[in-house]
């Protein structure tokens, strides 16, 4: 019994600890085939990069296809873990991050660039004063025309008076077309707030106006997420 288990520990320790005893220096590596198929690029930096953390220099990159806009993870040396969006052609043999990595980057620096895109999303808020003057009158403009998710919230809460929202858009381009109205109501009880998620590539507004005279201006608070997508 004890020759067999001394022959399966040095059996496993040819496997999995490169035919030593499995230790903080010499640690069990797992693989997962498919965090591995994520992976578009394994390299290790020629130079060192700038001294502010935001390059890496590697010159094979120079004959790889261009990994701007993937996930560049530092892998070994003092910032290894940290993982930055690239920012920037890669062909040239930099790596651009988005924002700076922790410090320089040296060579001899082992790093990855995983198939993985992050868009972020930007955020407007309001309120927005709807004034006295009454009549329709626009909250919110967005005149993007790249493909985004638009994520609106819009509330009355401050108004007086029943009123009507509507969002509009360019279907041509050029001239704005009513898409969707909600009208709101101030009564006890009442939802006062509305909102609305869709995608689009088209410039959109929305607007509001009111049922009856609120006799002074009122703000109108709102939220737009907007996250452009590939």
């Amino acid at each position: 019994m004890a020759v067999g288990k001394r022959s399966s520990e040095r059996a496993l320790q040819k496997v999995l600890g490169q035919g030593a005893n499995v230790n903080e220096a010499n640690p069990l590596e797992v693989h997962d085939p498919k965090v591995g198929s994520l992976i578009s690029y394994e390299g290790v930096t020629t130079a060192d990069g700038a001294g502010d953390g935001s390059s890496l220099i590697d010159n094979v990159l120079t004959t790889r296809p261009d990994y701007n806009g993937n996930l560049v993870i530092i892998t070994s040396g003092a910032y290894a873990g940290q993982g930055r969006d690239i920012n920037g052609a890669t062909t040239g043999g930099t790596v651009t991050p988005a924002s700076a990595f922790g410090g320089q980057i040296l060579s001899g620096t082992s790093f990855v660039i995983l198939a993985l895109r992050f868009t972020s999303a930007s955020i407007a808020t309001g309120p927005y004063t709807y004034t006295d003057a009454g009549g329709e009158q626009d909250v919110y403009e967005d005149t993007a025309t790249t493909r985004r998710k638009v994520s609106l919230c819009v509330s009355n809460r401050n108004m007086t008076q029943a009123g009507t929202f509507r969002i509009y858009r360019q279907v041509d381009g050029a001239n704005y077309d009513l898409w969707i109205e909600q009208g709101v109501t101030v009564g006890a009880g009442a939802e006062r707030a509305w909102d609305k998620e869709w995608t689009t590539s088209l410039a959109w507004k929305i607007t509001y106006e009111e049922n009856v005279d609120e006799g002074a201006d009122r703000g109108i608070p709102y939220e737009v997420v907007t996250q452009v997508k590939e």
